[in-house]
């Protein structure tokens, strides 16, 4: 055994650089206000619409599990369900997301849930505070115009 005197590396030491790694978003976790959106749009480029009514609205977007895992539009960060991220905004707005359990279990602490889905059998329509019945091409456009006069 041969002992090596103690040296003080932290004096040393010096941060070069601080990057993020796609973990949980704290904006997600922390938002008053979120857009989610799920496969009721169809087509990647026109998640643009629901980028706009999120921004609109000052709101962070969140998505269901499929449009991380089985179309790779959104990363892992946004995801928003039972194993996932909970969120406990004061809105959330569900743009194209039927509500399926796994997902609502992740917006159930949310104090207001809109509903945008032209389903009238969508399981979401039971468990939102607001439900806007009708094709989210024509209504998601309106309501980022009608944000963006107030």
């Amino acid at each position: 055994v041969t002992e090596v005197p103690g040296v003080d590396m932290a004096a040393s030491m010096r941060i070069v650089e601080t990057t993020t790694t796609g973990g949980e978003s704290a904006g997600l976790l922390q938002a008053d206000r979120v857009v989610g959106v799920g496969l009721g749009i169809r087509s990647r480029d026109d998640l643009v619409m629901v980028e706009e009514l999120a921004a609109a609205g000052h709101a962070e977007i969140a998505c269901s599990l499929p449009l991380c895992d089985d179309m790779r539009w959104y990363d892992a960060s946004h995801v928003v369900g039972t194993s996932s991220s909970q969120i406990s905004p004061d809105l959330y707005i569900a743009v194209g997301i039927s509500g399926q359990p796994q997902h609502m279990s992740g917006v159930r602490n949310a104090k207001v849930v809109v509903a945008i889905n032209n389903d009238p059998d969508a399981t979401i329509f039971k468990k939102c505070d607001y439900g806007i019945l009708g094709d989210l091409y024509q209504i998601v456009p309106a309501l980022t115009a009608a944000l963006k006069e107030t």
